[in-house]
């Protein structure tokens, strides 16, 4: 991470929803981006990206539901329920202009579901190592074992093991400060949001089919180390999204911008200040 030990966040709050309470943290002024995490992290890993962009734009990072310090989900909860808090928790913070939405894996399905169900309010689209299409059979078994894992065994026996997945070897070799805030994330998350987000991302529709209707400027973004969503499945989903842009960044695995920050924000940077309208 940065050498500034202190978070960047100017502000930290709890947006009311009604019926539920949503963690933001934001920092900055100019034009918004929405960060949505990945599974299964929070907020935070978005430190040292927002940081290096706070200057020029409005940062807004939530923690979706149970994730982070959220309180912990007792129902089941789907990729449109997480868009639309993030929809409700743009109106609560009265932000009224069309948003860039910058989600990375499970937060990058959020980011579709928010591109098809509210794309008035999508300035620019960033997704950054996830996927467009439904799991296969195997990939669902996957995901109800670790659920059923997660409640039964707890979160470390459950998604560990994912940790030598999300970092590549020159992350563990070069940044271990990155690797230590990956591992605490991961092991403070609820075994119940374990279970619950996998659940959620199991039964996640195939956006393919409703991409290429999307007319906003989309800007994949790849890792080259990245087994989980090797580049060439961020390659197939800039062909299939007009006008898009790919990017790859090398000696990043599954956490491009927690590993390589300062090449991801450099990178969005230019993406959206050569889109502004």
């Amino acid at each position: 991470m940065s050498s500034n030990h202190g978070f960047p966040f100017q502000d930290q709050v709890t947006v009311d929803l009604g019926k539920r309470q949503i963690p933001l943290k934001i920092a900055g002024t100019g034009n918004p981006i929405l960060f949505l995490h990945g599974f299964p992290l929070n907020a935070s890993m978005w430190e040292t990206t927002i940081e290096l962009l706070a200057d020029d734009f409005l940062c807004l990072a939530p923690n979706l539901r149970g994730f982070g310090n959220a309180p912990e989900e007792r129902k089941s909860f789907s990729l449109g329920d997480l868009a639309r808090d993030c929809r409700d928790l743009l109106a609560a913070k009265a932000v009224r202009q069309p948003v860039v939405v910058c989600g990375l894996s499970m937060g990058g399905y959020v980011a579709m579901q928010f591109a098809n169900d509210f794309p008035d309010l999508v300035s620019q689209l960033v997704l950054s190592n996830t996927r467009a299409n439904a799991d296969d059979e195997a990939g669902v078994q996957s995901r109800l074992k670790m659920a059923s894992n997660a409640l039964t065994l707890g979160t470390e026996r459950a998604a560990g093991e994912m940790l030598q997945k999300l970092v590549c070897k020159f992350t563990h070799e070069n940044n271990p400060n990155v690797v230590t805030c990956v591992r605490q994330m991961l092991l403070s998350t609820h075994p119940s949001t374990v279970a619950w987000a996998q659940l959620t991302m199991c039964k996640r529709p195939s956006f393919f089919e409703t991409m290429e209707d999307w007319r906003f400027p989309t800007l994949c973004v790849a890792g080259t180390d990245d087994f989980i969503t090797p580049p060439s499945v961020l390659e197939r989903m800039q062909l299939a999204i007009p006008g898009s842009r790919y990017a790859e960044i090398a000696n990043s695995a599954h956490l491009t911008p927690m590993e390589q920050p300062e090449v991801f924000a450099s990178k969005l940077r230019s993406f959206i200040t050569e889109n502004l309208h």
